[in-house]
């Protein structure tokens, strides 16, 4: 019998995983055609930093979905400061209103997740997205399991 994804990752000495990288990162984000002052949700490993580069390369309100409040570093540039926020929570139990953002880029966070809590996810980010908001997802996918 397989090993559920997680499992199997940390059998590799894997700690966490983030396919494709900055690059990938940068397409996702790209392709989700931000626009200065639009609401974006960043879930996923370093979400922090992502969503510093966000608001600083395209001029976004970046929220951080982080595991713990320790995840979140200082800003020494205030006007930066300003379009970031992070806060503690879960991608099946999320900690924002409904329709609270224009878009979401969700990296390395569903693969991590059982099949009934991947949907139950993908639920909750289509609570917190307004409609017609975008969502890139950058997610690790097996084409038969491991």
């Amino acid at each position: 019998m397989a090993q559920p994804l997680p499992e199997f990752l940390r059998s590799l000495g894997k700690e966490e995983i983030k396919p494709g990288g900055a690059y990938a990162t940068r397409t996702a984000l790209s392709r989700l055609g931000l626009q200065s002052k639009q609401r974006l949700l960043v879930v996923g490993p370093g979400a922090w930093h992502t969503a510093i580069y966000t608001a600083l390369m395209f001029r976004v309100q970046a929220t951080a979905l982080l595991a713990s409040a320790d995840d979140i570093k200082p800003c020494d540039d205030a006007q930066l400061a300003r379009r970031l926020s992070g806060e503690v929570g879960s991608v099946t139990s999320l900690p924002f209103e409904a329709q609270a953002f224009d878009a979401a880029l969700v990296e390395a966070e569903l693969s991590y997740l059982e099949p009934a809590k991947q949907a139950l996810a993908l639920l909750e980010l289509q609570r917190v997205l307004k409609p017609r908001a975008r969502i890139a997802l950058h997610e690790l996918a097996w084409r038969q399991a491991p």
